[in-house]
């Protein structure tokens, strides 16, 4: 993976649960709306999903999208 800056979105959800309503969030609303310019040479949006679900299977992840 190519090394950049990151901007990380935190949410909870279940692992099966789809990114896609998170990654239309940040590409489409977030990134019009900041100052940040994402990395075209770093290409790699990834998450990271928490070890441990809530009662409701719910789990903490990070959405990590790679800025300059």
């Amino acid at each position: 993976m190519p090394a950049s800056k990151y901007v990380v979105f935190h949410f909870r959800a279940e692992s099966q649960d789809s990114l896609e309503p998170v990654a239309d969030y940040i590409y489409k609303i977030w990134f019009p709306q900041s100052t940040c310019q994402l990395n075209e040479s770093a290409k790699y949006d990834f998450a990271k999903y928490g070890e441990e679900a809530d009662e409701e299977g719910k789990s903490q992840i990070e959405y990590w999208v790679p800025i300059l």
